[in-house]
């Protein structure tokens, strides 16, 4: 069964997260430059270990 508590502590680090990427941007503290490489970071690395975890986690060995 999913408690309340379990979401609340995945989630709550995520809304942390975005809300500094936003104050960050919007004080000028991140450049358009950095927002296009945090970008290609997601795409391409994050995106590729999340498809590769989930991969490894569906094969029983």
């Amino acid at each position: 069964m999913f408690s309340a508590g379990a979401f609340l502590q995945a989630m709550i680090p995520l809304y942390v997260m975005v809300a500094i990427g936003l104050g960050a941007r919007k004080i000028n503290i991140l450049s358009d430059h950095a927002n296009q490489v945090i970008t290609q970071l997601m795409l391409y690395i994050t995106l590729l270990a999340l498809i590769l975890f989930s991969f490894v986690d569906d094969v029983n060995w």
